[in-house]
């Protein structure tokens, strides 16, 4: 996994292309250091929180498209190898970066120990984005699933057919659906493959006997 340095000299490249400013344009408009700015650009360095923060201002993007790195079609980020971004009071690290489309869904899943779900694909473009937030979880497109303990990251895309299964007993799971326009599932238990809910007993109508 390449460092947050290279990422944020990649995109940092990139955007004062797209923008055609110079370093020194750069500098004036984000209040940081012309030689810091070379630095940071050619991945040297550690770049410290308020100072992405101002160059993302001085970008007009986001914070997370200073961190992005290149896409992947599986996306691993391993809690003990993900570097955190510290500033005066906080460390961050970045999970994820979603692009606003469609719809997006957010759930908490609980794997009971010894489990293995196999589920369809869903629909066209749908990713799964998933935090393990304990124990340990076998996740991911069938033959190309990985192992991941508490704290560690995965988006892929939920438009193949695809496992969760804990490992060494239960395991916990923060879940972000990324639905594009037009691939809702039919029903919220299908967008994690949840067992089915439990029948619920309704009064008979009106004129009808309970028991038929």
């Amino acid at each position: 996994m390449k460092s947050i340095s290279d990422a944020v000299a990649a995109n940092m490249r990139r955007l004062r292309a797209e923008r055609g400013l110079t370093l020194s344009e750069l500098g004036r408009r984000s209040k940081v250091g012309k030689a810091t700015l070379s630095n940071l650009e050619a991945g040297r360095g550690n770049p410290r929180l308020e100072t992405l923060w101002a160059l993302a201002v001085a970008f007009d993007v986001s914070f997370g498209q200073l961190l992005e790195p290149e896409p992947q079609p599986v996306q691993v980020l391993r809690v003990r190898q993900s570097p955190h971004i510290s500033g005066s009071a906080v460390a961050l690290r970045l999970l994820d970066r979603i692009s606003p489309r469609g719809t997006i869904e957010f759930y908490e899943e609980t794997f009971s120990s010894g489990s293995r779900r196999e589920a369809a694909p869903h629909g066209p473009g749908v990713l799964e984005h998933l935090l393990v937030t304990s124990g340990r979880l076998l996740v991911g497109p069938l033959g190309d699933s990985v192992e991941l303990e508490a704290g560690d990251f995965v988006r892929f895309p939920g438009d193949i057919a695809h496992v969760y299964a804990p490992v060494g007993g239960s395991a916990r799971a923060v879940v972000v659906m990324n639905y594009p326009t037009g691939a809702l599932p039919e029903d919220p238990a299908a967008a994690v493959n949840s067992p089915a809910s439990p029948e619920i007993d309704m009064p008979p109508e009106d004129g009808a006997t309970a028991g038929k």
